[in-house]
């Protein structure tokens, strides 16, 4: 990338090792990410009456782990957008390409479930929650107003919304950083002070920002130490488990304690990407193998969830059964099988993948969610 004289953004290309750390963090994070998915979902897993030992396998794969995969892909994605932007960028060329990546997959892979959906009412009599009206579509297909019927994939309809705002910002950023900064700051605010007005998730825009600002201010190939990790991981545990909730005001109490544990343990999965080389090249070659399937893994695997469900359903099998640990541990695996299948299925279907023929570094702008 090229940095026109007078240009006060500080871009800097990705390095080869920052690239391949985003590569790794795909993986890890959208893996850690089916796990607050699974049948019967992240609350009543962790709300399971099993031993206590599977509690807190649970909580640290779930809780932990799953609940910080969507804040690192947040910040991967505001890096990637820093990126790319170039001198004489154009911005509406690089907002079309957003949409047509990242707009048809929500509305392929949401069909699937309202089909299943409508047979769950029919065949099976279940009272289920179908479109009827033209919003109720709108928002089952494109989630505009509401999670779409793929409703994981919501992530991606909030990184469009980011990627607007985003690029918006880096064209003011351009005039006056000043006035950028506040703008943001502002639109964060809005977007804590409650449950948000634009982003279902407002903390994939803390964290898009952040990875956006990391990259604006040359920073994209920063990697977290390890003593910041360990910092950031007990101040984490000392807010969640000390902090008196009268303290703050402006919901900045309620933020800090939805950030903080989220921050912590994403540095962690942030640094455990950066350092996967260590074991070995046969196995970052198999990561970027499977990294070229992991877009459509994500987009299908609540499909696959669907077919759990319904097994548990005519089996009577319960999260608080003592074989379900068993049923957690190979819904992830099957999903990624088939997601992987799916992927090459439909390599030349660009509204199941988003166009993501793309690899390498290069293809790292397209891939990114």
């Amino acid at each position: 990338m090229s940095v026109q004289p007078n240009d006060p953004l500080h871009v800097v290309p990705l390095s080869e090792d920052t690239s391949q750390t985003i590569r790794n963090a795909r993986v890890i994070c959208i893996l850690f990410m089916m796990t607050v998915h699974i049948w019967p979902g992240s609350e009543r897993i962790l709300a399971a009456d099993v031993p206590d030992l599977h509690h807190v396998f649970y909580t640290i794969v779930v809780d932990y782990f799953g609940r910080a995969s969507v804040p690192l892909l947040s910040i991967f994605s505001g890096i990637l957008l820093a990126q790319s932007v170039s001198g004489k960028t154009a911005y509406l060329k690089i907002a079309a390409k957003k949409a047509y990546t990242l707009v048809p997959p929500i509305v392929f892979w949401s069909v699937p479930i309202i089909l299943l959906t409508f047979a769950a009412r029919l065949v099976l009599g279940r009272d289920e929650e179908v479109p009827t009206t033209l919003v109720e579509w709108l928002n089952a297909l494109f989630g505009v107003f509401g999670a779409p019927a793929n409703s994981p994939l919501h992530f991606l309809r909030d990184i469009f919304i980011m990627s607007i705002i985003g690029l918006a910002a880096i064209f003011v950023f351009r005039r006056s950083q000043i006035l950028a900064l506040a703008l943001l700051g502002l639109f964060l605010f809005n977007e804590h002070d409650g449950d948000g007005f634009i982003l279902f998730r407002n903390q994939i825009g803390s964290f898009y920002i952040a990875g956006m600002l990391i990259a604006l201010y040359g920073a994209s190939n920063w990697v977290p130490r390890w003593t910041l990790v360990l910092a950031v991981l007990v101040m984490s545990e000392v807010v969640k488990r000390f902090l008196a909730d009268p303290l703050l005001a402006f919901h900045t109490e309620t933020v800090l304690r939805a950030h903080l544990p989220r921050l912590a343990m994403t540095l962690l999965m942030w640094r455990i990407g950066a350092s996967i080389y260590r074991l070995g090249p046969r196995f970052i070659a198999s990561i970027n193998r499977l990294e070229r399937h992991i877009f459509v893994v994500f987009c299908s695997h609540s499909v696959t969830i669907k077919f759990f469900g319904l097994f548990a359903l005519l089996t009577g099998l319960s999260e608080n059964s003592a074989i379900y640990l068993g049923f957690f541990l190979v819904q992830v695996p099957i999903c990624l099988a088939i997601g992987v299948v799916l992927s090459i299925v439909l390599k030349d279907v660009p509204l199941a993948n988003g166009g993501r023929r793309s690899r390498g570094t290069a293809g790292l702008a397209k891939a990114t969610p």
